[in-house]
């Protein structure tokens, strides 16, 4: 390692370990790919064991996509399907139902849900399901919609975005991806 990035990792080192802030400029340098990534991940743990000691979280996750039918055409989307196409599907109760028990046989902590933006389905179709699998399984925690799934339920209900989360949360809603 050259001289002059020993140097610099020793200053950072010494603002870590006093407790200090780090600039945007040690936050850069920190970045840059000459700086040894081991030396970055020790100055990371020395902050996280600090403010959490020796904890670490985690979940085992699963992802629930109740419809890709979606009315928005987004370029980046392989995932999307036309309602006519043949790769369209819509989740029934049942088959939401069914990934909520294996999820919870395998395991899982949290089911993480998001879909396409389907014109047919209301806006308490999105809302029943959160709601059938938190009666369900109230020990999954339940990660859903984003913000512009949110964005399309104000469309749908016109609701305002406090009601649609109040509603959510109500039907069991954990957090939000």
């Amino acid at each position: 390692m050259p001289d002059a990035t020993a140097a610099r990792l020793d200053q950072i080192r010494s603002k870590v370990l006093a407790g200090r802030r780090l600039s945007l400029e040690d936050g850069l340098f920190l970045y840059e790919p000459t700086t040894p990534l081991h030396d970055v991940g020790e100055l990371a743990n020395l902050v996280r064991e600090r403010k959490n000691g020796n904890r670490a979280y985690y979940n085992i996750n699963t992802h629930l996509n109740p419809t890709n039918v979606c009315v928005y055409r987004c370029t980046f989307c392989a995932f999307r399907s036309d309602l006519r196409e043949p790769k369209g599907y819509v989740m029934s109760d049942e088959q939401i139902l069914a990934r909520g028990q294996e999820a919870v046989e395998n395991g899982c902590t949290e089911m993480h849900i998001v879909g396409g933006l389907h014109h047919q389905k209301k806006y308490e179709w999105y809302v029943h399901i959160v709601r059938i699998l938190h009666d369900a399984y109230p020990e999954l925690h339940l990660k859903a919609w984003t913000g512009v799934e949110i964005n399309w339920f104000e469309f749908l209900a016109n609701k305002s975005v406090r009601e649609i989360l109040e509603d959510l949360i109500e039907a069991g809603l954990g957090s939000m991806p």
